[in-house]
């Protein structure tokens, strides 16, 4: 048993989930939570005023994608453990979670033991590792990954689950923080290594890859993007 309570810190831009994680992780008596919040700017204050063992980081939040905060935890606070929580699938956000510096990945529908082991053993200084995703992992070194997604940048497959959503070039710019411009040129980079050439195909391909299991396109965004040259 610790001498001190693990310290988490809830990042996640929905008040219910964090209440529901709270409420979980009270029930361990080595684990206390003594910050939450629902931004990342919002959490690099908290990390900055508070004492943090672990910080349970979403993907999607409002002001910056859950994977850029965890960098910059990893580069100004090493120490801290971060696990991220996410409604994604482990096969699309766990791996990129860990190269981008995270202790681990759960999902928001992991069960209470596996969310309080999670948090003890990156409070340890170790990494959670579920069963999937350690197949992944061996999967990853023994070579035999032939998705095509997995040569991505984070920001192009952002960019990617984004355009088969439905979601327009100023939605996502908009979202991103990034001109439409910029949208335009992911989207032309991510076809071009998935040999895709138009929006229908790339969510067929989401499709066939188990990467999303419906989709809605709006027609008026599955062919009409317009490459914008704003900056």
């Amino acid at each position: 048993m610790r001498a001190e309570p693990i310290r988490v810190l809830l990042v996640d831009d929905h008040p219910l989930v964090i209440t529901g994680l709270r409420q979980m992780l009270g029930t361990a008596d080595d684990i206390i939570v003594v910050g939450q919040a629902l931004s990342a700017n919002a959490a690099m204050a908290e990390l900055d005023c508070r004492m943090i063992n672990v910080a349970l980081v979403d993907i999607d939040l409002p002001d910056e994608n859950g994977l850029t905060l965890l960098a910059r935890i990893k580069r100004l606070m090493p120490h801290i453990g971060v696990l991220v929580i996410s409604a994604y699938g482990e096969e699309l956000y766990a791996l990129r979670s860990l190269r981008a510096g995270a202790d681990g990945y759960l999902s928001k529908g992991a069960s209470l033991p596996d969310l309080v082991s999670a948090v003890r053993k990156v409070a340890d200084g170790g990494k959670h590792f579920s069963e999937f995703l350690s197949e992944l992992l061996f999967r990853q070194v023994q070579g035999h990954s032939k998705k095509g997604h997995t040569v991505l940048t984070g920001r192009e497959f952002e960019v990617m689950m984004r355009i088969v959503a439905g979601d327009s070039t100023g939605d996502i710019a908009a979202h991103l923080h990034r001109s439409p411009k910029t949208i335009s040129t992911h989207r032309t980079r991510l076809f071009e290594k998935l040999n895709i050439h138009s929006n229908a195909q790339l969510a067929r391909y989401a499709m066939e890859q188990g990467l999303i299991s419906s989709v809605m396109v709006n027609e008026k965004n599955n062919d009409g993007w317009e490459d914008s040259d704003d900056a």
